[in-house]
C-alpha cells in the first residue's frame, strides 16, 4: 500500500488566495494537489485520509470550504488507474496565437478588450487567418525587486 509521505519538518507552504498571482492559478491548485494525492494514494481509504489533510492546509491558508470539498469529490469520482496511465493529450499549439504579457494588476482588463474585439482581429484582410481562434493568454514573472536595481 502507498500513502502519502509528509516529513515531520515539513510546513504548509500552499499559497494564499490574497497572495499577487494570476487568478486561474487559485482555480487549479487546489485541484491538481488533490489529483496528485489520488495517484500517490493506493486504496480509496488512504486517499480519504491524504485528502482530509491537504484540504485542511488549504482551508489553513484561506481558500472556500465549499469549493474545496467539490474539488476533492470530483476528484474522488476519477478512478486511480485512470489517473496513473499516460495521458493522451495531443497538442494544438498551431490553433491558438498566444499572448504573452507580464501579470499586473490590469491583466484581467486587457483579456476582456481582446477577447471582445476578437471578431474585428478574425474578419482582417491581411491577418485575420492568424486570429481564428481566441489566444491563448499566459503571463510571465514580472520584475522582482532585488532585480530592478538602483
Amino acid at each position: 500500500m502507498t500513502s502519502v509521505y509528509t516529513k515531520p519538518t515539513d510546513r504548509n507552504n500552499l499559497l494564499r488566495p490574497t497572495s499577487y498571482q494570476p487568478p486561474g492559478l487559485f482555480k487549479g491548485l487546489p485541484r491538481s494537489q488533490l489529483l496528485w494525492v489520488r495517484r500517490i494514494a493506493s486504496t480509496d481509504y488512504l486517499y480519504e485520509e491524504a485528502s482530509a489533510q491537504m484540504v485542511d492546509k488549504f482551508l489553513s491558508k484561506g481558500y472556500n470550504a465549499s469549493s474545496l470539498e467539490g474539488h476533492r469529490q470530483e476528484v474522488r469520482s476519477i478512478p486511480r488507474q485512470q489517473l496513473l496511465k499516460k495521458s493522451g493529450f495531443k497538442s494544438n499549439k498551431s490553433l491558438r496565437t498566444p499572448f504573452i504579457s507580464s501579470f499586473d494588476s490590469n491583466s484581467l482588463a486587457y483579456k476582456k478588450i481582446i477577447l471582445k474585439y476578437w471578431g474585428m482581429l478574425s474578419t482582417d484582410p491581411k491577418h485575420g487567418q492568424l486570429f481564428q481562434n481566441p489566444s491563448l493568454f499566459s503571463y510571465r514573472r514580472g520584475r522582482s525587486g532585488g532585480e530592478c536595481g538602483s
